[in-house]
């Protein structure tokens, strides 16, 4: 298990203004990368990214984090990223997502997920991509309640895996 903490290369973040793949690593503490000015990141085995991991990373377009199960408060707010896939997500908390950039989702699950409030921002502007068990007929919650709505929110569309 290898966690990274609070900006680990403090003065020496700028070297990583590209893109940014480490494979070792299980856990992003809070703060990790606040304000990194990375273009793109992959973090194959990370499980859980901490609050405020990203907040601020502006640049940040594109992020590939397959195995997350949990993303913290504001982990991702404020990012430059339109798309996100997060096939195992099951806990996503406060305001997780809010970037404004954000055009496509995928929570993809079969599993519950867990959601805390405002968790993006704009979602009549983001395309939602679920688990077809949490269609309006499925068998895991949240359920979508029709082409549109789903967890609260209304979104530009919901479509199924």
């Amino acid at each position: 298990l290898i966690v990274i903490g609070r900006n680990p290369w403090g003065s020496e973040m700028h070297k990583f203004n590209k893109e940014l793949v480490l494979r070792n690593i299980a856990i992003l503490e809070p703060r990790a990368f606040i304000g990194a000015p990375a273009r793109k990141v992959s973090f194959p085995n990370v499980t859980i990214i901490g609050k405020e991991a990203f907040r601020h990373a502006d640049g940040l377009e594109e992020i590939d984090i397959p195995n997350v199960i949990i993303l913290d408060e504001e982990a991702l707010e404020d990012t430059g990223i339109s798309h996100i896939s997060l096939p195992h997500a099951s806990v996503i908390n406060e305001q997780a997502l809010r970037t404004k950039t954000l055009t496509k989702l995928e929570l993809t699950t079969p599993e519950e997920i867990i959601l805390g409030d405002k968790i993006v921002v704009n979602s009549k502007n983001i395309d939602l991509v679920l688990n077809k068990n949490k269609s309006p007929n499925g068998n895991s919650s949240p359920k979508a309640t029709d082409a549109t709505h789903w967890a609260g929110y209304e979104w530009k569309s919901i479509t199924y895996k």
